[in-house]
């Protein structure tokens, strides 16, 4: 039963998230436009177009590739990132957690602390992706 509580929440979320991101262009965890053309045009440019193919950590390469790009589309990575762990059942909160942080804060903004898609929905998962989820992504 407590996982489907857990995947009721998960879908909860992804609705919000869908709802204010996908359809609405805006952002989960600020009031403002990220999920917008013009940012994803810049992952396009930074992260698609310009590859790292060194033996680095995926963090270190991905600080590298964004660095020339907006605050904008920084915190929309950070974004994407929630989406992309907020199944996972194989990665602790406080790993999501910083991973969404890591990113946002590059962008000189604060993440914001006590916002929900941040608490207790990152304790769960209902899936575990494998190895080869993490080591493509």
């Amino acid at each position: 039963m407590a996982r489907l509580r857990i995947a009721a929440a998960i879908l909860d979320a992804a609705k919000e998230w869908k709802q204010k991101c996908l359809f609405d262009s805006g952002s989960l965890f600020a009031e403002e436009r990220l999920w917008t053309r013009e940012y994803f045009k810049e992952l396009q440019t930074y992260f698609v177009e310009r590859p790292d193919e060194g033996s680095d950590s995926f963090d270190d390469k991905l600080r590298r590739q964004l660095e020339p790009a907006s605050p904008e589309t920084r915190r929309l990575w950070a974004e994407m990132t929630w989406v992309y762990y907020l199944i996972v059942s194989s990665v602790t909160r406080i790993k999501k957690l910083d991973r969404v942080r890591t990113v946002w804060e590059r962008s000189g903004a604060p993440l914001p602390e006590e916002h929900r898609a941040l608490g207790d929905i990152l304790d769960g998962g209902v899936v575990n992706p494998g190895m080869a989820y993490f080591g493509h992504q």
